[in-house]
């Protein structure tokens, strides 16, 4: 077996067996862990700028929707797996065990047992009673779990508003005697106080009055009216009250605000139960995460200005992760906003974004508009590594060859790009592809799977093997 040219080392950090993180060493050597840094108070925020406070908020606030995303649903699919296999076991095995005779039926089996074996299985059947709706509570418990992370952001949004422009919580209502104002050592911990009142205040608020904050606060146009499936998102923060407060069932509430915001539900009636299927999820977390994203993007460009070019690459950044991750919807949605956005002001951005728009509609199977947006755009002068991007859009094999050649082995795009780009999604199975790539780094092509391809693996993976060690666990606690 030939040796590698290049090689590195992964070292994997385990605790109590599990996989923890992971360090990556070009040598070999993995010091040790360094001590954990100092965290940062929040009255040392202002040194450390309010545009890496934003940048690190927006990259959390995805990390967090990714849990949601990803691997809430891969729990929510393996627990109804789980529950079934319970189920079947535990009742399958007390009936075999204890059945005069067993008839297959169509729908079924039919088992007869003994008169004095009834008690024993209608104890069993009673202790196994709130299986069933396991998968209906832990649907709605993550649901209401998206909105509370939903409820932090926007919280946090707010708090980093203040901080960038104090006066606002000047004409703030709380009344503080003079001993309570003594209290505090100096005039920052008084206005840190008064600022913490006002988000507690505000955290209390509906939905739309919060937003409107934001509108009155830095005199934004009507954010609501802006946002094209905002009656998709009070039905989702209205959805998580019902699920608190009335066990799901529809209240009159709900149907005025059905009628007030233009609900999508239709058919629904007082006292009906609502639940969370998968379709309904997948929806309401597109547009928690939608709506976050762009909130984050206009209240920062308001406070910072509309020259804050790290706001509009981020945006673009983030689409093309959830290109990469194989969300083409959700990245569609969030570059057609960037796509929009008239203040973005370096020219390199705007093309990025316009690639990766264009890719998200081809993705999204819209090839059509994919063109009309790569029409709009003048790549005669551009560099060749929008040029390359553009030709693999078009599918136009023969300008990506070309260009492959011409930027060889030590150009701008490395072999990893080749094989990891979203671009070039569309060109990579062409036989001329592969080809040119073998030709320039001598080494076969095999492309990166597509991320949202490569967690359905590991999703199917962990769900048979999950299964089986917990029934088998299950199995032998039982007994």
């Amino acid at each position: 077996m030939d040796t590698p040219k290049k090689t590195i080392f992964v070292k994997l950090l385990q605790s109590a067996g599990l996989t923890v993180g992971h360090v990556v060493s070009l040598t070999g050597e993995f010091p040790s862990p360094a001590l954990e840094a100092p965290k940062i108070k929040e009255e040392q925020r202002r040194d450390v700028g309010l545009d890496s406070e934003f940048s690190l908020h927006l990259r959390n606030f995805e990390n967090s929707m990714v849990i949601y995303l990803d691997f809430m649903p891969f729990i929510m699919s393996i627990v109804p797996l789980l529950t079934g296999e319970v189920l079947k076991t535990s009742i399958h095995e007390f009936l075999k065990a204890n059945a005069i005779s067993a008839d297959k039926a169509e729908d079924g089996e039919i088992f007869q047992l003994p008169h004095e074996c009834y008690r024993d299985f209608a104890k069993l059947t009673e202790r196994l009673e709130p299986t069933f709706d396991v998968p209906k509570f832990l649907a709605r418990t993550v649901l209401m779990g998206l909105i509370a992370a939903f409820d932090q952001h926007i919280r946090d949004i707010m708090r980093l508003t203040i901080i960038a422009n104090p006066s606002i919580i000047e004409n703030h209502s709380a009344t503080l005697t003079v001993k309570e104002i003594l209290s505090f050592d100096n005039f920052d911990d008084l206005r840190r106080s008064v600022m913490h009142n006002e988000l507690d205040l505000m955290s209390h608020e509906k939905r739309d009055e919060q937003i409107a904050w934001f509108e009155k606060k830095l005199k934004i146009d009507k954010i609501s009216e802006s946002y094209p499936h905002w009656c998709e998102l009070m039905e989702v923060c209205e959805r998580r009250n019902l699920f608190a407060h009335t066990d799901g069932h529809v209240s009159e509430k709900y149907l005025k605000n059905a009628e007030k915001y233009g609900y999508p539900s239709v058919n629904i009636s007082l006292n009906d139960k609502l639940e969370v299927n998968e379709k309904y999820y997948s929806s309401a977390v597109n547009c928690i995460f939608e709506f976050g994203v762009m909130l984050t993007h206009v209240v920062r460009k308001k406070l910072l200005g509309k020259n804050d070019f790290h706001a509009d690459s981020e945006l673009s950044e983030l689409g093309y992760r959830l290109l990469q991750r194989g969300d083409y919807q959700l990245a569609r949605r969030i570059l057609e906003f960037a796509h929009k956005a008239r203040d973005v002001t370096r020219e390199r951005t705007r093309r990025m974004i316009a690639v990766n728009y264009a890719n998200a509609l081809r993705c999204c199977k819209k090839p059509d508009e994919a063109k009309e947006i790569l029409a709009k755009v003048d790549w005669s002068a551009c560099s060749i590594d929008f040029e390359i991007c553009v030709a693999a859009l078009r599918e136009n094999v023969d300008t990506v060859t070309n260009c492959m050649r011409h930027i060889g082995i030590s150009g701008k795009l490395t072999e990893a790009d080749y094989r990891e780009w979203p671009a070039f999604f569309h060109v990579r199975d062409k036989v001329e592809f592969k080809k040119a790539y073998e030709e320039i780094f001598e080494i076969p092509y095999i492309p990166a799977p597509r991320r949202r391809d490569a967690i359905s693996e590991m999703v199917k993976h962990l769900r048979k093997a999950t299964a089986d060690e917990m029934l088998e666990n299950y199995t032998e606690s039982v007994h």
